[in-house]
């Protein structure tokens, strides 16, 4: 498994904890006491909310241009099995992700 494949797996792992622990009515904010968060970690993913249930990932790397986004480094976000509005996409880096927030933020898709 490839550096950029264990960071996908655990974001998605991520994701998943997260879900379960607002079902189980625990706390979700920030770091929520996960002693495995690091918050001097480079951030290399950027979360995308309030997007359409039918989005996808071509609508997402086209409102991302002019930064380079293939399919394999969006993640969906679900809820219950169903579209959440959420995606995040691996950037790989900390730069690019702090430029594609202040270039995208408060954008409509």
């Amino acid at each position: 498994i490839g550096f950029a494949e264990q960071l996908y797996y655990e974001k998605i792992q991520e994701v998943q904890s997260y879900r379960d622990r607002r079902q189980q009515g625990k706390g979700c904010g920030k770091n929520w006491g996960d002693p495995h968060v690091n918050p001097n970690e480079p951030k290399i993913f950027v979360k995308l909310r309030g997007m359409p249930y039918n989005v996808s990932k071509q609508d997402i790397i086209g409102f991302l241009q002019p930064y380079i986004v293939s399919e394999d480094m969006i993640l969906f976000g679900l809820a219950d099995g169903w579209p959440s509005g959420e995606a995040w996409v691996n950037f790989g880096n900390d730069k690019t992700v702090q430029e594609v927030i202040l270039q995208k933020n408060k954008q409509q898709m």
